[in-house]
Parts: structure tokens; sequence; C-alpha cells
């Protein structure tokens, strides 16, 4: 994990002089400091967030359904105590006037990226969350009725697109005039890439191991 951390940008051989060669403490520094680095102040005013390193895991499975962890195996667990949200309203609108699909491709690419490290709760699973609902209302004689959220009715036409493939993405990119649209979807896509690079230096180093 150390030489994962190096080779990200997120610890420096200063942490590992800091930490006077142990191992768990270069962790700890380098995960403190870059928390510190990226907002670590304003995440806080929104709610808490815990960061813990642990050799087992345990204690966060579901009993019997998972081996004990090894001894030589080191995790990062990531406890928020509440969820944040991002307003993509005003984005949404700004993104379609330059062009109707990139809406959807935008949240394709942000939400899809963001999931790799945390769990999103987009407008596909407010749905299935209503739709599972419904069946136990309906499934049981004795519930009231119970008015649902209209999730479909709520979703923006735009997002209802079908997202622009990598190709058409490629064609349509230079051609955004809008500065401030063309940038926060290089953002994304830098986003994803940096993601899916990362992925595949885990399964490699998997497929070494």
């Amino acid at each position: 994990m150390g030489s994962t951390l190096l080779k990200a940008g997120i610890a420096s051989a200063e942490n590992w002089r800091s930490a006077q060669r142990n191992p768990f403490e270069f962790l700890k520094n380098a995960l403190d400091r870059w928390v510190m680095a990226h907002g670590k102040a304003q995440i806080e005013e929104q709610f808490r967030l815990n960061l813990t390193l642990s050799t087992d895991l345990e204690s966060h499975c579901a009993m019997g359904r998972e081996a004990p962890a090894q001894a030589s195996q080191l995790f990062l667990t990531v406890e928020p105590s509440s969820a944040g949200y991002v307003v993509l309203g005003p984005t949404l609108r700004m993104l379609e006037a330059a062009h109707s699909r990139l809406p959807a491709t935008f949240a394709q690419l942000f939400l899809g990226a963001l999931n790799r490290w945390i769990r999103i709760y987009d407008c596909r699973d407010a749905q299935e969350r209503v739709d599972t609902l419904r069946e136990w209302y309906e499934s049981d004689p004795e519930s009231e009725m119970v008015e649902l959220p209209d999730i479909n009715g709520s979703t923006p036409s735009c997002m209802k697109r079908r997202a622009l493939s990598e190709r058409a993405l490629s064609q349509t990119l230079p051609k955004i005039r809008n500065r401030t649209a063309r940038r926060l979807i290089e953002q994304a896509v830098g986003l994803t890439a940096k993601e899916m690079a990362t992925a595949r230096f885990s399964s490699m180093k998997g497929l070494r191991s």
C-alpha cells in the first residue's frame, strides 16, 4: 500500500523519514497530510469523516460471509457520519445549453468516477428504492396507501438522454464555446481516466503477486 501511495503522489519520501521508518506511521502521516491539503477544513464543516488503518475487517463484515483477513493485509476504511451531496442543477443547465447530451455525459463520467471510491446515490438508486417500496406496499393487503415520490417526473429531461460515446465526445469537445462547460467536461474525462488507470494498476499488481 505504501508503494501505491508513493506512485499516486499521495505520499513522499519526507513522510517515510518523519515516520522514523515505521510503515503504519508512514501511511497515517501521508494520508493525514493529503486530507489536510484537499479540503479537510471544508469537509469538517459538512460532516465528520474518519479514516482508519486496520489489519482486520472482521468487525465490518457480515458474520459467516467472509473469511477473516490475513495479517499481511492492510485496509483503509472511510466512515462518514452522514451523507454529502452535490447540487448539479446549474451545471446541467449550462451544459445542456452547449449540447443537449452533455448533461447525461457529464453525470456518467463524474458520478462513475466518484462511485469507484464512495457510494453514490443517484436517480437510478432512488427509482429502485421507490420500486421496492411499491412492491412491499402492494404485497401487504393491510398496508395503507402511501404516496411515493415521482422520481421519473422529478428527473430533468436532459438526464434521460443517452450519453455521448467516447468518439462523439472527442469530436464535440473542441466545438464547445463556453469555456467553463468545456473545462468541466475535460476535468470529468480526466477524472475518469485517472480512476481507470488506478484500477488497471491495481489489477496488474494483483496478477503479479
